[in-house]
């Protein structure tokens, strides 16, 4: 069982959501353990059989996918918030995406069987995940939209918008590869903006 101050940042995001009753926060700690990450270390590897589903606690968390020799960076994740890989999580898949840490991590993990059982015990952990994954289908649309849709310049401008941090913590490389152009088109992008 975590502790509660372990497990605080996670409760504090859950009940931005619904309401825990102590036996909820119970559950919820008995459900999750903490790991750490040392920057460049793999939570997931591209083709992995996973079963687990991550809260960053702190440091930045990049999902890729290795294609043709590129690395192609489809979310960057910070603290509060959730990181997996939705295949290989929810249908027992191999994933096709890597998870890795970009900055020396802490994250509160959970099994799929822990999810399964913790899902028998708290009704409000059940309405919550189906909150967080309502949020998560939104944020793909977002994001397939704004690659289809918007320049890079609007992309970068977003990502300043909703996330300033990461333009500080992420190597441009990274950065250029989740806005969907080259470093140095970023370069210049940033240069005139």
């Amino acid at each position: 069982m975590l502790l509660e101050t372990i497990a605080q940042p996670l409760l504090t995001y859950i009940r931005r959501y619904v309401e825990l009753s102590k036996q909820d926060v119970e559950a919820i700690s008995d459900a999750y353990q903490i790991r750490t990450y040392k920057k460049g270390d793999y939570f997931i590897k591209q083709g992995d059989r996973i079963d687990e589903i991550a809260f960053v606690v702190e440091g930045v968390m990049r999902v890729y996918r290795e294609s043709k020799g590129k690395e192609i960076t489809l979310f960057l994740r910070d603290e509060n918030s959730f990181v997996t890989s939705i295949t290989g999580y929810s249908g027992y898949h191999l994933s096709p995406y890597s998870v890795q840490a970009l900055e020396d991590a802490t994250l509160l993990v959970m099994s799929s069987e822990q999810r399964q059982a913790l899902f028998e015990q708290s009704v409000a952990y059940q309405r919550f995940s189906m909150m967080v994954l309502e949020r998560t289908v939104q944020d793909m649309e977002v994001r397939i939209d704004s690659q289809i849709a918007d320049n890079a310049a609007r992309r970068y401008l977003k990502l300043l918008q909703d996330h300033p941090s990461l333009i500080q913590r992420v190597p441009q490389y990274h950065l250029a590869s989740y806005l969907g152009v080259t470093p140095e088109s970023l370069s210049r992008l940033r240069k005139y903006l």
